[in-house]
């Protein structure tokens, strides 16, 4: 398994709009792809955190090579308060119920 993780700081007034813009452009274009396990957005004040668990390094990077990530970030740019910042994860534990 592989995971990406992508941290946008928004701004404060903005989080609950950021996170309807995040879910309707990512969550079906993540789910139709290849390799897909799991997606979260995670968000507190200021701040989102995008998680993606992928079956393997080259289903993420294929996601992330279809646009998705300018896609997102140019929705996203009225709000942002710094660039987003992604990530690649080799997970030690993934554990769920």
């Amino acid at each position: 398994m592989y995971v990406t993780t992508v941290d946008y700081e928004v701004r404060p007034d903005a989080c609950r709009e950021a996170c309807r813009l995040w879910t309707e452009t990512v969550v079906e274009a993540a789910r139709e792809r290849p390799g897909f396990i799991k997606l979260e957005l995670l968000s507190r004040e200021g701040h989102l955190l995008a998680i993606g668990a992928w079956e393997h390094r080259d289903f993420a990077r294929s996601f992330f090579e279809t646009g998705i990530f300018q896609t997102i970030t140019e929705r996203l740019k009225p709000y942002l308060l710094s660039d987003p910042s992604p990530q690649e994860w080799h997970p030690e534990v993934f554990l769920e119920r």
